[in-house]
């Protein structure tokens, strides 16, 4: 995995779109893909399992500083995800993001809370399939810019969450 973030790092001046979906993708490589902190320790380390331990993180240039999408969806086929909230925790490094699709990961309601109060220019969002978001979330959905929400075949969502994220318009 460290060949294939490094290859992918040499577009980080242009990249805008990212995808990753039905990926074997897990949170460590994420993480040392899409946050700066990893970035920099990748180059100091070349590479070395100690990278994650490290405590002198230094705050960095986002690695890709033009980033608008990011695809991290998994293959419904595909028996697991290795997609959760540990992964997703580099966000906060890009708040030009306008396009999310975390479909049929294991998030919960913490990277809810995370994208809503980091990426408040978000058009896009899609969490369809996410078994760990429940009616909790739908407080922290008050993304004024957003457009698209896909919530389908979350089976913890409820009456109470689209209270919470529409209003009570009866």
């Amino acid at each position: 995995t460290p060949g294939i973030v490094k290859n992918i790092l040499t577009w980080k001046s242009s990249l805008k779109n990212i995808s990753f979906r039905g990926s074997m993708i897990d949170d460590v490589s994420l993480l040392q893909l899409l946050s700066p902190e990893f970035v920099q320790l990748m180059d100091e380390n070349e590479g070395k399992e100690n990278a994650l331990t490290n405590n002198s993180l230094v705050d960095q240039p986002c690695p890709f500083p033009h980033l608008v999408s990011l695809d991290l969806s998994k293959d419904t086929k595909a028996k697991s995800h290795l997609i959760n909230d540990t992964g997703l925790s580099m966000l906060t490094h890009y708040p030009n993001l306008l396009w999310i699709s975390l479909a049929y990961t294991n998030i919960t309601d913490q990277t809810i809370a995370l994208i809503c109060s980091s990426l408040v220019q978000l058009k896009h969002l899609s969490i369809q399939g996410c078994y760990g978001v429940t009616n909790a979330s739908g407080g922290y959905l008050r993304l004024t810019s957003l457009l698209r929400l896909d919530v389908s075949n979350c089976p913890l969502l409820g009456q109470d969450f689209f209270v919470q994220v529409f209003g009570n318009k009866r």
